[in-house]
């Protein structure tokens, strides 16, 4: 389970930094539209547990019980970058909020939106 999680995890932030990269191994299939969580801390908003269907390309992460959504350079794009209002470090995944397991943190600037 805990290799199940890595690969969703690496495959979710590869497809979103890197969308026009290739990538040798593709994701399973079947994580496809699986909600997939990740633990956050961000300034501002501290730690959160945010959310994305696994293998999604969209840089919008919605705070798990808000309203409010985090927009990171996740697929690449400059434009959250130039206008960040706030840096998250990731520090977990996985597809569920119980099972979400710890990854090597990554920081970047991010949008935060609604909070």
């Amino acid at each position: 389970m805990r290799r199940r999680v890595l690969i969703a995890a690496v495959a979710t932030l590869i497809g979103s930094v890197g969308a026009g990269v290739a990538r040798a191994d593709k994701p399973p299939v079947e994580f496809a539209g699986q909600p997939f969580y990740f633990s956050l801390t961000c300034t501002g908003i501290g730690g959160v547990i945010v959310v994305n269907q696994s293998l999604a390309r969209p840089a919008a992460l919605l705070v798990v019980g808000s309203q409010t959504v985090v927009i990171g350079p996740f697929n690449g794009a400059p434009g959250p970058a130039r206008v960040a209002n706030a840096q998250c470090t990731l520090t977990g995944a996985g597809f569920t909020i119980d099972t979400i397991e710890p990854v090597e943190p990554v920081t970047a600037p991010v949008l935060i939106v609604g909070a």
